[in-house]
């Protein structure tokens, strides 16, 4: 429940701050407003890229990078001609009733 709480107010804060700056850009006139513009989306790409490696150096302290499953993928028997589709829980097809 508090994580749907989260979502919702950084949803409202967005918009919130969204229609503030628009109101603001509209005031100050189009050329200052592209200027801040730039600004900002400046300081928020850097800011990303700060977040992207932060998550990755934690990804790789704590271990989880290598706990892929290994997979091991085989066909045996008979003679395969065209495209093999190998998976878990699917099928091509028309579904076959359920018994």
């Amino acid at each position: 429940m508090a994580g749907r709480a989260w979502a919702w107010g950084g949803g409202v804060a967005a918009t919130a701050t969204a229609v503030a700056l628009g109101i603001y850009f509209d005031r100050v006139g189009l050329d200052k407003a592209d200027k801040l513009a730039s600004a900002i989306g400046l300081f928020v790409a850097l800011a990303g890229l700060a977040v992207s490696v932060y998550g990755i150096i934690q990804t790789r302290r704590s271990g989880q990078a290598e706990l892929r499953p290994e997979v091991h993928n085989q066909i045996t028997g008979g003679v395969q001609h065209g495209t093999i589709y190998q998976g878990r829980d699917f099928s091509i097809g028309r579904k076959q009733p359920e018994e």
